[in-house]
């Protein structure tokens, strides 16, 4: 007979779907709690029936929002007030647009 090895108790598993919806935070708390890593909480409420995980907002190595280069880009065009196509424009660097859009304002 094979054995199987069990990661996560019924005791844990009740737990997490007690705290559902699970967020980044309340998984920091049951990892340290269940000796788990961050990453195999997260996935064991993820693959669980019934239990909902939130996804924490992404944001820039600086924690700002995350801006699109394309989203720049249309406020450039907005910013100059044209019609032109600035699609290529895509293509710069972030820190290009970021560049011009600061002294386009």
């Amino acid at each position: 007979m094979k054995n199987i090895n069990v990661n996560y108790t019924p005791k844990m598993e009740n737990e997490i779907r007690e705290l559902s919806p699970i967020t980044y935070d309340i998984a920091v708390v049951l990892a340290e709690k269940f000796g788990k890593k961050l990453r195999s909480v997260i996935a064991k409420a993820c693959s669980m029936d019934k239990v909902e995980y939130i996804a924490r907002e992404r944001v820039a190595k600086n924690g700002s929002a995350i801006v699109r280069k394309a989203e720049m880009v249309e406020s450039i065009a907005k910013s100059l007030a044209t019609d032109e196509d600035l699609s290529g424009l895509e293509k710069a660097t972030k820190a290009s647009l970021d560049a011009l859009m600061r002294s386009i304002r």
